[in-house]
């Protein structure tokens, strides 16, 4: 059932999109955010829940294997993922903030619808490494390591060969796609685009990276990682924004994500 994950993660951005424009037009300004988060997380959460309880095996509890060590490490693990969840949630919906808080809350939609499109294009890309990740997971936890090492390098050039044609997708239709969303007046500038299509490649590109991790078991880099991609990301937003304005924006969050390359010195 590993398929209805990539597939959940697809719906959830377009439950984001229809209940934060739902409660945009109704006048509740920079709170639609919290509504559209509420409802995606809550959406989620009632879709795996289905999926576990409706499936085979069935989850139940069972205390008999429960030790002290067991534990810590299971308390280890569940605090860096909630870490790594809650930096990459902020990630996702500071921009918008900082946007709403520095140039008003008319670029907020502005930004926003733009980088609709090339977001998900990226997050297709990023499903296209995942379809391997089970193949991967096998290989590493059967000791196979040079096996896991040359499949990881072949999914590595097809995500990247994959990520290219996105980007060129991003460059040559995302304005077309923001006038059928909303119209041409909401589409940022052509300098921002041509960062969104760099991040149509940075971010499965560093996928690569953070898989390695995840794999691996070893979420304590990944969380440390995560939290300074967010700092960061903030700084680095208000200081070029000055300059740059909504192209600094796209910028940041174009190259923060090859911070995660930093795990290989540490």
């Amino acid at each position: 059932r590993f398929y209805w994950i990539p597939l959940i993660q697809s719906i959830t951005p377009w439950i984001h999109f229809i209940i934060f424009y739902v409660m945009l037009i109704r006048g509740h300004g920079i709170k639609s955010y919290i509504y559209a988060m509420a409802a995606g997380q809550s959406a989620t959460w009632l879709l795996y829940n289905i999926l576990i309880f409706t499936g085979t095996p069935r989850p139940r509890l069972d205390f008999s294997g429960l030790r002290f060590h067991r534990f810590k490490r299971l308390l280890n693990l569940s605090s860096n993922i909630t870490i790594i969840g809650l930096v990459e949630t902020v990630l996702n919906t500071i921009p918008a903030v900082i946007i709403a808080r520095l140039g008003g809350y008319a670029l907020v939609p502005i930004y926003n619808i733009s980088r609709r499109a090339p977001l998900m294009v990226a997050d297709l890309v990023n499903r296209t490494y995942q379809s391997f990740y089970p193949r991967l997971q096998c290989l590493y936890v059967t000791g196979k390591k040079e096996e896991f090492k040359k499949k990881h390098a072949d999914v590595g050039e097809l995500v990247i060969g994959v990520s290219l044609c996105a980007a060129a997708a991003v460059l040559c239709g995302n304005q077309l796609i923001v006038q059928l969303i909303a119209n041409q007046s909401f589409y940022v500038s052509p300098f921002a685009n041509a960062w969104f299509a760099v991040a149509a490649i940075t971010i499965p590109y560093t996928t690569l990276f953070r898989s390695v991790l995840v794999i691996s078991g070893n979420y304590g880099k990944n969380a440390i990682i995560s939290v300074l991609k967010l700092f960061i990301a903030v700084l680095c937003c208000y200081l070029l924004w000055p300059w740059f304005n909504l192209v600094g924006i796209a910028a940041t969050l174009a190259l923060v994500p090859l911070i995660t390359c930093a795990y290989a010195y540490f």
